[in-house]
């Protein structure tokens, strides 16, 4: 049986900045394209990981029509994330997360915000969205990836800012996506975030 290879840490901090672009916006034609040409030249090693392999089988679907597949993730995309599936939409902010009324703007934006401030980051003016977006927790998970003298900081982020809701964003996508893909690249997400957290706890 081949051995699957553990991701280094610059492979690590590749994977989340995926992660994060593919939250970010509705695709393109050319996203969809690229996508595929990663998986193709087995970038990242993503082909070889098995809680990737739903997201891996769905991109590479999506690749025989990407136009086609264009049209259709940008209405699955509004559906989930911009609130036009009402009470079926998965907001993907942290903060929608910590209270039974799910109540954006709280104790995760604060935090998101004071993580910015740290690692003198500052969202882009093309992205008016909450620092507790989905997207940006995963870009600051990207950069403290690669940060290999500081894996503890890393860990921590995990912790306080991923751990506690990326399984239920995840949950909710895969009842609430007609489509397949965004359902399982958050399936991808809480399966890295879940096996870099046991990496954390192995090794210590």
């Amino acid at each position: 049986m081949e051995k699957i290879p553990v991701p280094t840490a610059s492979e690590k901090s590749e994977i989340y900045l995926l992660f994060s672009e593919l939250f970010a916006r509705e695709l393109t034609v050319e996203n969809i394209e690229n996508l595929a040409n990663l998986i193709n030249e087995g970038v990242l090693k993503l082909a070889k990981m098995p809680l990737m392999r739903p997201m891996i089988d769905a991109i590479s679907l999506m690749a025989e029509n990407p136009k086609e597949t264009e049209r259709e993730l940008a209405a699955v995309y509004a559906f989930l994330f911009l609130g036009v599936g009402g009470r079926n939409s998965v907001p993907p902010y942290e903060s929608a997360y910590g209270s039974s009324e799910g109540r954006l703007c709280q104790e995760p934006f604060s935090a998101m915000q004071r993580e910015l401030e740290q690692l003198d980051m500052h969202i882009v003016q093309d992205f008016p969205e909450p620092p507790d977006h989905i997207s940006i927790e995963l870009e600051v998970a990207s950069i403290l990836a690669a940060r290999q003298d500081q894996p503890k900081h890393f860990e921590a982020f995990l912790e306080a800012r991923l751990k506690g809701w990326i399984g239920e964003f995840a949950t909710r996508c895969a009842r609430s996506d007609r489509h397949g893909f965004y359902a399982a690249l958050a399936g991808a997400v809480a399966g890295f975030v879940e096996l870099d957290l046991n990496q954390f706890s192995e090794a210590a």
